[in-house]
């Protein structure tokens, strides 16, 4: 019962965190605190383990099914939702109800990677052409 409500316990405080930071009620380095004492500090209830420790752990002993990135790899390119659109001969296209100007690539296919609430980036042959705020 008592590893139970711990789990509950722990559960609500992360999820009452997270509504705080979206809502705007608390900064980004309050969440960046509480998201490092878990991560680097705090011993998993189920695991026993400290999570960075283990995850370092299971890397080095090659258990790890995550390749790391190149550097100059675009994470909003992962992180985003894509969508076919062809660039019509006046150099316009149209995205959520709205009109954008890509003139240099009039009559062409490209991509809208739509990142909600940011930007959307338009590719070309997976190459980032233009990006436009929302």
């Amino acid at each position: 019962m008592k590893v139970q409500l711990q789990k509950r316990l722990s559960r609500d405080f992360v999820e009452e965190i997270l509504e705080a930071f979206n809502s705007h009620r608390i900064s980004e380095e309050i969440v960046d605190e509480v998201c490092n004492y878990y991560n680097t500090e705090r011993v998993h209830l189920e695991t026993e383990e400290i999570p960075q420790k283990r995850w370092n752990e299971a890397i080095k002993a090659g258990k790890g099914r995550l390749r790391p990135l190149a550097p100059e790899t675009n994470l909003d390119l992962f992180f985003s939702l894509h969508y076919p659109r062809t660039v019509k001969k006046d150099g316009t296209f149209s995205f959520l109800g709205n009109i954008y100007k890509l003139k240099p690539l009039a009559g062409t296919r490209v991509t809208v990677a739509f990142i909600p609430k940011q930007k959307i980036l338009v590719l070309k042959d997976g190459q980032k052409v233009a990006d436009f705020p929302i």
